[in-house]
């Protein structure tokens, strides 16, 4: 599907393919976090080692 030159072409389609499963499965018009678990399994099916999303505290000047 991309030519071998491109800089992680083989991951690049996984990505895509685990995407597209994903979204003819639930269609359009969801929230980013109706995708996020379903595209999280796609991706580990296909052999790819990934996390879901995690918060991050911070201190900014002005609030702790």
């Amino acid at each position: 599907m991309y030519p071998e030159s491109l800089k992680h072409s083989e991951i690049s389609e996984k990505i895509i393919r685990a995407f597209f499963i994903v979204y003819n499965k639930l269609g359009f018009g969801f929230l980013e976090k109706i995708y996020e678990k379903p595209l999280l399994i796609e991706l580990k099916k296909l052999a790819l080692e990934v996390h879901g999303q995690f918060q991050l505290r911070f201190i900014t000047m002005d609030r702790k």
